[in-house]
This record gives C-alpha cells, sequence and structure tokens, in this order.
C-alpha cells in the first residue's frame, strides 16, 4: 500500500496546478445590456369579403315570372334583377281602389245628410273611419305591387342567383346575393387573445392575396371584437383594404400582417455573452 500513499499528494499537487493555470488564462468581459422598443407583426390568414354584400328578396310571396340576370353579372342601379307575375297582387290594388271609392263616396252622402241633421254624428264618424281603413289597406296593396320587382341597389355585382323562372317564392326567401362595387374589401381573420390586445383600430397592415403573390397590398384595421368568437376562442378582426385595379373576388385566400402601434421594450445581449 506505501507506493499508492506516496502517489496520491504528487496527483493532488498536479491537479491543482493546471487548475491555476487554467484560471490565469481566462479574461472577463463586460457587455452592456441595451433596450430597445420592438413591434412585433401578427402574422394571420383570412378571405376577402365584400362589405356592401347583401340578400335580395321580394316583399310578398308568389310565382317568379321574371330571372333577367346571371351570377356574376354587373348591373347598374335599379336595373332590374326579377319580377313576380303580378296577376293576383294587380287584382288586390284595383280591390282596394273599387272599397275606397265606394266607401268615399258613402262618407260624403252621410256627411250632406249630418249638415242636414238627418243622421247623427257617430254613424258619419263611421263611414270616416272605414275610408281610412281601405285607403291604409290600399297603400299596403300598392306597396306589396312595388315590390313585386326586385333592383339593384346599386352598381355592383350578382355573386349568387337563388330563384329560377316558375318558382314559386315565399316573402323574404333570399333570391340574389348582390355586392355594390367601388366599396373596397374587408378581409374578416380570428386571432388569439394574446395578439388581440396589442392591436387596435387604425394600426397598419399588408396583405397578399393568393392569387395575386408577387403584390403586397396596403391596408388597415378596421374593426377589432370585444368578444372571442364561441366556436373557435378567437377574436375576429377586420382589415379593410381600398377598391383595387385589378379583379377582386369574394372568398379570395389572403395573408395578412398586421402591424400594432403598440410597441414592447426589450432587453438586448450580444451573442457572444
Amino acid at each position: 500500500m506505501r507506493p499508492y500513499i506516496l502517489a496520491r499528494p504528487v496527483l493532488l499537487a498536479s491537479i491543482a496546478s493546471w487548475c491555476l493555470t487554467a484560471l490565469a488564462d481566462t479574461t472577463v468581459h463586460a457587455e452592456t445590456v441595451k433596450r430597445q422598443r420592438f413591434v412585433q407583426p401578427v402574422q394571420t390568414s383570412g378571405v376577402l369579403v365584400n362589405p356592401s354584400e347583401q340578400t335580395l328578396a321580394f316583399k310578398t310571396p308568389g310565382v317568379v315570372a321574371k330571372v333577367l340576370v346571371r351570377e356574376g353579372q354587373s348591373l347598374r342601379k335599379g336595373q332590374v334583377l326579377a319580377e313576380l307575375d303580378q296577376a293576383e297582387i294587380d287584382a288586390e290594388v284595383q280591390q282596394a281602389r273599387a272599397l275606397l271609392a265606394e266607401a268615399q263616396r258613402a262618407e260624403e252622402r252621410l256627411r250632406k245628410l249630418f249638415a242636414s241633421n238627418v243622421v247623427p254624428l257617430d254613424q258619419l264618424q263611421s263611414a270616416q273611419t272605414s275610408v281610412e281603413v281601405i285607403a291604409a289597406r290600399l297603400r299596403i296593396a300598392e306597396f306589396n305591387q312595388r315590390h313585386a320587382t326586385i333592383e339593384a341597389p346599386g352598381s355592383g355585382v350578382v355573386l349568387k342567383k337563388l330563384i329560377e323562372p316558375n318558382e314559386l317564392v315565399n316573402a323574404q326567401r333570399p333570391a340574389f346575393i348582390f355586392a355594390e362595387e367601388g366599396r373596397g374589401w374587408v378581409i374578416r381573420v380570428g386571432i388569439s387573445d394574446r395578439d388581440a390586445v396589442r392591436v387596435s383600430e387604425g394600426d397598419v397592415a399588408q396583405v397578399t392575396l393568393d392569387a395575386y403573390p408577387d403584390r403586397t397590398l396596403d391596408a388597415k384595421v378596421s374593426e377589432v371584437a370585444a368578444k372571442a368568437s364561441p366556436g373557435t376562442g378567437t377574436f375576429e378582426v377586420e382589415v379593410s383594404l381600398p377598391a383595387q385595379p385589378q379583379k377582386m373576388l369574394s372568398g379570395m385566400v389572403s395573408r395578412v400582417r398586421i402591424t400594432p402601434a403598440t410597441q414592447q421594450t426589450l432587453m438586448l445581449l450580444p451573442l457572444t455573452s
């Protein structure tokens, strides 16, 4: 055992000498930590939607007599899209007009008799009420007559046609999906709660459409939801895009990059530290 006992102190001395040499060769450098304001963009995607998209329908039920447009057709304001068969509606208007004329004659006759003290006042008042009721009924019939046709509310395009000639339609049943032109576009996207607290109305955004991958379009955040969507748990953000010269179609897939106005303060350290 003596050789082991004598060798142990020598080994410990060698290790200690090596450690002192390594520490002597080590140089410590001080680096400055910098603070910098930084904006973390929000990357998301959505689909292009026309903000003026609306559903057009007939006011009254009836049989479709004519459908004068096709899907994708451009229209001018006031152009007729479809008409109902107005035979029944016209008959209701004529009936109401005839009843009103008769009620007015009866009211005029009772007015003269009342002036001669032949009939009491309440009988004259009943005749006057009948005139008012029938006149209101005539206004309703004429209103339905005017709305037996569907007209374009503005210059735009027919996105979808939902009725055909000779089809019996109910009141308020969707007949066309229509969108006005020149109103720009919107992209509705869903973002997480972490991003929703950083995004505000008016923040700038850049949009890239899959149909035009080489073009970046300037946009702006126009609306931020205050409540998460029940199904996804995300917050809906609406990004407004001005009208563009190139052809745009509702439903186009869009890539959106939102730059929040709110900045974050970050600590920057050199990579060598």
